[in-house]
């Protein structure tokens, strides 16, 4: 039934992009980006996918954004704050940094897409908002601890501790404070009436269930980037059309005025619909990145530039280390011992060359090998060694059964693997890791599902309660010049909830940190680094921290990986990196030449 649903949702594509012009979308303007995934949700308070993150670029914009050279450019901010311009204030105390504020002030004459201005309220208001522990936002890294209005235009941000990297912009999204604070309003009652036992779990479903973030409702979000969003049809396309009141112009002679994205069933049928010469662009978050898709893009160069680009991707397996979980406590996986001997195990060298062939490369820790910040020692960690990880488990007591699968006073080494299926680039990696894992004598039971299944928060942020039990493969990404560590973070000492990093029931499934990961001194050394203004401290911190890491491995890692890059020959300004992230960060100016 499933899969006829999604031939279904595939020929409904197809007949959409058909209706949207075909090979003719420059003569009308009309940009038609091809995906194999859906915005779970329009929520850019709590929702963190690329594609949601993607979409949003279009309709949501900041006080700054990053260029494709890594540079922090004005958006709705009239200049980025340094202390060169009078905007930043540092406060220290024995010559140590304690306080940061930094002075924004907005762009004359902004509007909402509904033609209301854009003011230091709606600022305010998502600031408000964000900060309320109950939601369940990505992060709260780099948000301010207060904000300080002075007029309609000019706010000032204060941080405490200082943040270094508030010139990358707002980690909270700023929306329209007449939308979203009935929005939030609504929640806050459903708290009160639910009483105090349900008071949470009631905030956030009134919250997240809001018809402004899905198909039924989207269309009447008020938007401050240069599209606003005109229809959603669920499973099949999604339509924004030209904001006129966005204040950046476009330098194309023929600027995109309607982008569609039409929504494949999976990798297979958005290559062929490429093929085709169906699609102008294919969205960031698009296609798999492996060599079998750029083989089989080979037919589409006639039309289409296909490049492979750099990415901020880190692809890794995390671990459940809940000792709470009777099987991480069974399996040991709460014990370094045996996620060294699980990564020994994995021959990474063959997945790098057999399975990526040049899209990739061995990384052992999160932070990128192109960072000023890398620690050039974690090359040369975790060598493919079988005969060390067979010495690492017996150690710990395993032993061989009849079968050859290892146990230990009853217990089988059962280790359950997760990721999304249909990602083949995945499942084929997961192909190397079960034969690896079974030469040592582990079984690996695969657990695979859709996205929209792994990915949701009930699944992929209850590790605690032992949703997904062994390990969870999927990628990392994060802005490369901020460094975020907050995937292995235990607290934020900004806020008043206790280890908001890591979801559980009592901060509502927040936070990163899934597997549960648990190191004060990792931990330490991130609070000091991200506040941290002399960079030769800055670096020996990170460095502290990435050799943590490689003693402790609270994620098997994989590899840094690139992303394939499409789209029409014709098609200008349609590109994306590791600094930028995502497609659409130039959504202004993307269209056609006369």
């Amino acid at each position: 039934m499933k899969n006829s649903i999604r031939l279904a949702l595939t020929m409904t594509a197809t007949l959409a992009l058909a209706a949207c012009g075909g090979g003719n979308n420059a003569a009308n303007r009309a940009l038609v980006v091809g995906s194999s995934q859906e915005p779970p949700s329009l929520n850019w308070f709590t929702e963190s996918s690329s594609v949601t993150s993607e979409i949003g670029a279009y309709l949501i914009r900041g006080l700054v954004y990053v260029d494709d050279e890594g540079r922090p450019q004005p958006d709705l901010a009239v200049e980025v704050p340094s202390e060169a311009n009078g905007r930043v204030q540092i406060t220290r105390e024995n010559g140590r940094p304690t306080r940061l504020t930094v002075r924004w002030t907005l762009r004359e004459g902004l509007k909402w897409s509904d033609g209301t201005p854009i003011t230091t309220d709606d600022v305010v208001t998502s600031h408000r908002i964000y900060l309320d522990e109950r939601l369940p936002v990505p992060t709260r890294e780099g948000v301010p601890r207060s904000i300080e209005k002075v007029d309609d235009r000019t706010f000032v941000e204060t941080y405490e501790p200082p943040y270094l990297y508030y010139s990358l912009g707002n980690t909270y999204p700023i929306l329209n404070a007449k939308q979203w604070r009935p929005v939030y309003d609504r929640a806050v009652q459903a708290a009160q009436d639910a009483g105090e036992d349900g008071a949470a779990t009631a905030f956030t479903e009134a919250f997240q269930n809001n018809i402004l973030v899905n198909a039924r409702g989207a269309k009447d979000l008020v938007t401050s980037g240069p599209f606003k969003l005109t229809d959603w049809k669920a499973g099949q396309n999604l339509t924004l059309t030209r904001n006129d009141n966005y204040w950046q112009k476009p330098t194309v002679a023929r600027p995109a005025q309607k982008v569609t994205y039409l929504f494949y069933a999976d990798n297979n049928t958005l290559v062929t619909n490429i093929a085709s010469n169906r699609v102008d662009a294919v969205s960031s978050a698009g296609l798999a990145s492996n060599p079998d898709t750029l083989r089989s893009l080979e037919r589409a160069k006639n039309n289409y530039v296909v490049d492979s680009v750099p990415q901020a991707n880190w692809e890794h397996i995390d671990i459940n280390k809940f000792s709470n979980v009777a099987s991480v406590k069974a399996l040991g996986l709460d014990d370094k011992r045996t996620r060294q001997a699980l990564t020994y195990a994995i021959n990474r060298r063959a997945i790098v060359d057999q399975v990526l062939q040049g899209l990739g490369r061995i990384s052992n820790v999160y932070i990128n090998s192109e960072s000023p910040f890398y620690l050039k020692e974690a090359d040369d960690a975790y060598p493919y060694d079988p005969d060390k990880a067979r010495a690492l488990l017996k150690e710990l007591g395993w032993t061989p059964g009849a079968d050859g699968v290892l146990t230990r006073g009853g217990q089988r080494f059962d280790f359950e693997l997760v990721t999304t299926a249909g990602n083949r680039l995945r499942e084929r990696v997961e192909q190397f890791v079960q034969r690896d894992l079974k030469a040592v004598g582990i079984n690996v039971r695969i657990n695979n599902a859709p996205a929209d299944v792994v990915f949701d928060p009930g699944y992929f942020s209850n590790a605690v309660a032992g949703k997904w039990k062994g390990g969870f493969m999927f990628t990392w990404n994060s802005q490369p010049l901020a460094l975020d560590a907050s995937l292995f973070a235990i607290d934020d000492p900004t806020t008043s909830v206790k280890d908001d990093y890591i979801p559980t029931s009592a901060n509502g499934y927040a936070g990163q940190n899934i597997g549960g990961w648990r190191n004060q001194r990792f931990q330490d050394l991130w609070i000091q680094a991200r506040s941290e203004f002399d960079e030769n401290r800055r670096r020996d911190a990170y460095q502290q921290m990435q050799r943590i890491l490689l003693d402790e491995v609270p994620a098997i890692p994989l590899y840094e990986s690139r992303a394939i890059l499409v789209h029409k020959k014709d098609l200008l300004n349609y590109n994306f990196n590791s600094f930028t992230r995502t497609a659409g960060w130039n959504a202004w100016d993307i269209g056609w030449d006369d």
